[in-house]
């Protein structure tokens, strides 16, 4: 809350309204502006005396809010709405001309999202060519309204997966079995979050100690990345769809995109409240 506004009375009729009951807070009795947010804020209010067998009182209260973001913590409505609803992706497999190694190499050249992006695959039952030209409808990984059932198998993942895009593994090396962890691994990780059954189709070789370091990126992103969301800088999983007349026909996929400043802020909106209680 930036503001907090209220007002205490024996009759309701005593509160600050309008002709048709609407509450005036600007005429409230008590208000307070909180400069640095707040998110409770407690009002000490003098016994009222009743009279005439009076029991109860009347309580209106009115507050400014600010949806909350922890350090420059991604506008996730803003991000859902600067995204095109279709684009035309361009994809190479293995994903190693651009940016870092990863399962696919995605290609934008118009609209707002055009750029090359690191990708990574959602579904293993429908396929995708490496160096062909797409059509998709386009998501926002955390967009509330898709009906995400239709196109991941465990929607309920999906900020893990976007926790999991934001650790950089390439980077790290396995405390345990050796080694730098490698595109391959993060992707089977991926499935691993996503899918009922895992595949390593387009891995390479796979072998035990890959399977290892697999699995302990599985394992920190169900440790850590529960409610995971992308602050100013990180990336996001931006979801494609191929898709024909509402049928998926060929592998639906994510890049990773960067959340620039602009999609960074807050959103201020202003809520009433005039009840009553007894």
């Amino acid at each position: 809350m930036t503001e907090s506004h209220l007002d205490v009375q024996l009759d309701h009729a005593d509160i600050p309204q309008t002709s048709k009951g609407n509450p005036i807070p600007g005429r409230f009795e008590y208000k307070a502006d909180h400069e640095s947010c707040v998110k409770a804020y407690t009002y000490a209010i003098p016994m009222l005396e009743a009279c005439c067998g009076a029991v109860g009182v009347e309580i209106a209260a009115h507050a400014v809010v600010t949806q909350y973001f922890e350090e420059g913590q991604a506008n996730l409505d803003s991000l859902k709405e600067n995204l095109p609803e279709t684009a035309v992706i361009y994809v190479t497999h293995p994903g190693t001309t651009t940016g870092d190694p990863s399962y696919w190499d995605i290609v934008i050249s118009d609209g707002p999202l055009t750029g090359s992006y690191d990708g990574n695959c959602i579904d293993t039952d429908n396929t995708m060519s490496s160096g062909q030209t797409y059509m998709v409808r386009v998501f926002s990984s955390y967009d509330e309204t898709v009906d995400w059932s239709k196109i991941v198998e465990n929607p309920g993942n999906l900020d893990l997966v976007n926790y999991v895009i934001n650790e950089e593994w390439l980077t790290r090396s396995s405390s345990s079995c050796g080694g730098v962890y490698d595109y391959g691994e993060v992707q089977r990780a991926l499935w691993q979050l996503i899918k009922d059954t895992p595949s390593t189709v387009g891995l390479g070789t796979w072998s035990p100690t890959r399977q290892y370091r697999a699995d302990e990126i599985y394992y920190d992103a169900l440790a850590n990345g529960n409610g995971f969301v992308p602050k100013c800088g990180d990336k996001i999983a931006v979801v494609f769809v191929p898709e024909n007349k509402q049928v998926i026909y060929a592998q639906v996929i994510f890049g990773g995109v960067k959340v620039s400043i602009a999609l960074c802020g807050d959103l201020r909106r202003r809520g009433d409240c005039l009840g009553r209680r007894h």
